[in-house]
């Protein structure tokens, strides 16, 4: 909510501040080492209310994490006002799987290879993307004569000008972020 008292001018920024908690172990020993991240300002001159006077969601934060120390303050054409009391530590939840790569795009084909590039997903589920998982299908065409030599050896040669479409699925796990492309 606005500051019950706003000095007699009207609030235009909000400013939130908070730490982050990096776990540690060392042997049987846990190290806990609190580190304060730069302070947030709140206002967007994008919306229609820009200056957030009822709150403000913390968005990006990282997977089964502690955070603590949360304060906020406000600003007036005076100044600062102080910071107000802390909110306690908070760990937000496990990592959700990310969403889907975006904008897949490819290379003209080569005789043997395709290239293909695609963006990171816009919502990494609370984790860092560690690998790409890429599914696609081969299709071939063979005259009946091939196909009876691949698939039934032994049954003869049978003629016929029938055509048939030869299915393989192929799945390939391409290792993190930064791959030779």
């Amino acid at each position: 909510a606005p500051p019950i008292l706003d000095g007699g001018a009207t609030v235009f920024e909000y400013e939130v501040v908070f730490s982050v908690t990096t776990i540690t172990k060392v042997g049987k020993k846990v190290n806990r080492t609190v580190s304060a991240l730069p302070p947030l300002q709140t206002t967007c001159y994008m919306y229609q209310e820009p200056v957030c006077e009822y709150g403000y969601v913390l968005t990006e934060l990282r997977a089964s994490t502690e955070y603590s120390e949360f304060r906020v303050r406000c600003k007036n054409e005076v100044g600062w006002s102080e910071y107000g009391p802390p909110l306690g530590a908070y760990e937000t939840k496990n990592a959700v799987a990310p969403g889907a790569p975006i904008f897949l795009h490819h290379e003209p084909p080569t005789s043997k290879a395709i290239a293909l590039s695609w963006s990171p997903p816009i919502r990494d589920g609370g984790s860092d993307v560690v690998d790409y998982h890429v599914h696609y299908t081969e299709v071939r065409t063979l005259t009946h004569a091939e196909w009876l030599a691949e698939f039934n050896p032994g049954k003869g040669k049978q003629t016929s000008d029938e055509k048939h479409e030869v299915r393989n699925d192929v799945s390939l796990r391409v290792g993190g972020p930064v791959c030779n492309y």
